[in-house]
């Protein structure tokens, strides 16, 4: 689906069961670690959040060693469940 994730949130918020989390270039599905694309994670993260049933997370990409991936992931889940670090309030 193209376009902005607010615009088809709106839409689907209701259906969403489950997640396929990645990133995308808006050019094609290109399957990118969260915050290699152009999603805004921020903001797809507190909308996900306010989802009538708040659904689980399955995270899909390719690429990049696995230190990066966790660290990604950590990142991506503290904002997922709210969750504030030190190094969060550096950035």
């Amino acid at each position: 689906m193209a376009g902005k994730v607010s615009e088809a949130f709106e839409t689907l918020k209701d259906y969403i069961l489950s997640t396929h989390i990645h990133d995308n270039t808006k050019d094609r599905d290109s399957h990118l670690w969260p915050s290699d694309g152009t999603i805004d994670w921020k903001e797809a993260m507190e909308l996900l959040r306010s989802a009538p049933k708040v659904p689980p997370l399955l995270l899909k990409s390719k690429g990049k060693s696995i230190l990066i991936r966790w660290r990604r992931c950590n990142r991506l889940l503290r904002n997922w469940m709210g969750i504030k670090t030190a190094e969060d309030a550096e950035k």
